[in-house]
């Protein structure tokens, strides 16, 4: 699989922001990377299934995805005629410190040397 850097190749994520969130509803996403920044998505429908180190995971409605920074991943729907829907918040490390930490010290401990985390939110 051809892996791209987001931050290089893409706008999602404004250098000069902490944080950005959007929809994500195109058919699929390149096996990417970003840098420099954290992801976290929430799907919100069936059929969502992410690519992570070269394995899939069928993702089941209202599973949050946290994916640190510098791993590669790709979400593709498992229905090729059908996109996958997702809503995705973007954010920096010092914005994690900054103000997740602030609510949840543990969040960060529980990412720590972690490569993807899975939960459901259901």
């Amino acid at each position: 699989m051809k892996k791209y850097d987001y931050y290089k190749q893409y706008t999602f994520l404004n250098p000069k922001m902490p944080y950005n969130a959007f929809w994500w509803s195109n058919s699929t996403t390149d096996y990417h990377t970003h840098c420099d920044f954290y992801e976290m998505f929430l799907t919100v429908q069936e059929g969502c299934v992410h690519i992570f180190n070269d394995s899939k995971t069928d993702l089941p409605s209202h599973t949050l995805c946290v994916i640190p920074a510098n791993q590669y991943h790709a979400i593709e729907h498992k229905h090729p005629d059908q996109k996958p829907i997702i809503f995705t918040l973007a954010f920096t490390k010092s914005f994690l410190e900054r103000y997740i930490d602030a609510f949840s010290p543990s969040f960060t401990e529980m990412l720590n040397g972690v490569d993807c985390v899975y939960l459901n939110v259901d």
